[in-house]
């Protein structure tokens, strides 16, 4: 869910609370990389998700997740719902921070 063309991920709530470390260390990166617009400050909806499950078994999980997009788990997220841009600013993040 982060392919949405009006991408805004805020910081999930389990996720801030089971690991903001983290948290911070992607939005930082994000940050860096000049991606604030996209990676916010403000904390959103707390999503119970499989990175509980993680968090619990002590794996440093979080949830990165655009809550605005309206066709989360319905028949219309196709393939055109989707924004090439959003997607490499996501991946752009993840491969920064594996490197």
């Amino acid at each position: 869910m982060v392919g949405d063309a009006d991408l805004r991920i805020p910081r999930e709530g389990y996720s801030v609370n089971g690991a903001p470390e983290v948290v911070d260390r992607v939005w930082r990166k994000a940050m860096d990389l000049g991606f604030g617009h996209v990676f916010r400050s403000e904390i959103g909806t707390w999503v119970r998700d499989d990175h509980i499950v993680l968090q619990e078994a002590g794996i440093r999980a979080i949830n990165v997740i655009d809550f605005t997009y309206p066709y989360h788990h319905t028949t219309d997220d196709t393939m055109d719902k989707l924004s090439a841009r959003s997607l490499a600013i996501v991946g752009s993040v993840a491969v920064a921070l594996v490197r």
